[in-house]
């Protein structure tokens, strides 16, 4: 994924101890402004699981601190 590479930027640079409640909330933003994108543009993409089976072959990347 291409935007895996800025994902992986916004955790190193927001990444520090005592962040980690607000990086797990941007990956799960991330997630959901995923699913309502795959919702808007096709009609197959009605559910979560849907979405969680697409996630296990392409994953986004976890969540980490860094510092």
């Amino acid at each position: 994924m291409s935007g895996d590479g800025e994902l992986m930027w916004h955790y190193q640079y927001y990444g520090i101890t005592g962040n980690g409640r607000k990086i797990d909330s941007f990956r799960y933003y991330t997630v959901r402004e995923l699913f309502k994108t795959l919702n808007r543009r096709s009609d197959q993409w009605t559910s979560w699981e849907k979405l969680y089976k697409l996630l296990q072959y392409n994953p986004i990347a976890p969540a980490r601190i860094y510092f």
